[in-house]
């Protein structure tokens, strides 16, 4: 019987750390990908504020200070989280590079990133 409880005691043991091992491991997953997306959008919505600067119109530039102030934000929430975990920061700004890059690819396309405030 002492055989039994000591083998269900050690099976919870390493059961219960396995599970916090596995719920690390996704935490720092869902940490990367939300700190992946915030420099993507926040290069994107760079080039977005250039944009709406050089329209002139006083929604878009809202608009995009607005979202681009939120973005920063949370960026510095998420800093305050991961940057002491060593996190590559260098890897997540070429990510804002290349929403920049984009954007801009897009908007010489001709594609107004604000059109949606223009509707009725």
């Amino acid at each position: 019987m002492i055989q039994l409880i000591i083998a269900v005691g050690i099976a919870v043991v390493v059961g219960g750390v396995l599970l916090m091992v596995v719920l690390c491991t996704a935490a720092r997953v869902v940490r990367e990908a939300y700190g992946r997306t915030l420099y993507s959008n926040i290069g994107a919505w760079m080039r977005i504020r250039e944009f709406a600067r050089t329209q002139g119109k006083i929604k878009y530039i809202g608009e995009a200070e607005s979202r681009l102030e939120v973005l920063e934000q949370d960026l510095r929430g998420w800093h305050e989280g991961t940057t002491a975990r060593g996190s590559d920061i260098a890897r997540f700004e070429k990510l804002r590079a290349a929403a920049y890059d984009e954007t801009d690819k897009q908007i010489k396309d001709g594609q107004n990133p604000l059109a949606y405030l223009d509707a009725p």
